[in-house]
């Protein structure tokens, strides 16, 4: 993904500031780098606004976009002009969806993987699409190009741009969200700098959240310093001690935290 730093040229955007400009959605999972190496990643807000210094998560998976098979000449809406068996350097892909529709462009920003089958283990970013029903035909265009030819026997993933997308049922549908207390239906992606507003269905809301560096972050326990805090907590938005199989692991203290205090934590993301 794009880096774009804020020492020497300087960037386009200001930090601390939030945005409903939906020219960003194109931008949303940039980074940027501080000139003091913490690093920061727009993201498009959910529904629900954000408060400082608290653990974000990507959007929830859309059902049944695991595992498609390409289309077929039987398919409903099939093309002849769009691949069922990418070539090396191909940008495009038809394959079948599941039982869930697709939305125009739902996926745009994230990405393809070919995870069964011939081509296996290729990530290709996805520039757009068009939308489809279940059980039928959908053209994915790829910013990357295949690396290694695929077949009828290939299977692939769709994921949503992990940072959020503007194209969900309205702008609260796929943007990113606090960290649940419990159960995890997404990514972590990283840790809010400063309140970001709630976006409505008709207003998308954009604003930073760091991944690297230094950070205040709510603690739902005791650490001592310099030991590894993870998800989730019992506490919505808030980091324990880390335990291996428990959840993902999102930084490092760098004092002793206490419960229900901000914490001063090494984020990497």
């Amino acid at each position: 993904m794009s880096r774009i730093t804020q020492k020497g040229q300087g960037s386009p955007l200001n930090l601390f500031s939030t945005y409903t400009d939906l020219s960003l959605g194109t931008m949303v999972g940039t980074r940027f780098d501080l000139a003091d190496g913490r690093e920061v990643v727009l993201v498009q807000n959910a529904g629900t606004a954000l408060g400082s210094g608290v653990a974000v998560q990507g959007p929830a998976a859309q059902a049944n976009a695991v595992g498609l098979s390409p289309a077929t000449t039987g398919t409903t809406g099939y093309t002849a002009s769009a691949p069922i068996a990418a070539a090396i350097g191909g940008k495009v892909i038809q394959i079948a969806t599941g039982a869930t529709a697709v939305l125009v462009n739902r996926f745009q920003g994230g990405y393809l993987t070919v995870v069964e089958g011939t081509g296996l283990g290729q990530t290709l970013k996805i520039s757009g699409h068009l939308a489809a029903s279940t059980t039928s035909a959908l053209v994915i265009n790829l910013e990357d190009a295949f690396t290694v030819a695929t077949s009828t026997d290939s299977r692939f993933t769709l994921t949503i741009n992990p940072y959020g997308s503007r194209f969900g049922t309205d702008f609260t549908t796929d943007g990113v969200i606090i960290s649940p207390a419990t159960t995890l239906t997404g990514t972590i992606v990283g840790v809010s700098l400063y309140p970001i507003p709630a976006s409505t269905a008709s207003v998308a809301q954009y604003g930073f959240i760091q991944t690297k560096g230094p950070a205040a972050v709510l603690g739902s326990s005791t650490v001592a310093i310099g030991l590894d805090v993870g998800l989730p907590s019992g506490t919505a938005g808030a980091v324990l001690a880390y335990a291996v199989a428990t959840g993902p692991r999102v930084g490092t203290t760098m004092v002793a935290t206490a419960s229900a205090k901000y914490n001063l934590v090494n984020i990497d993301l």
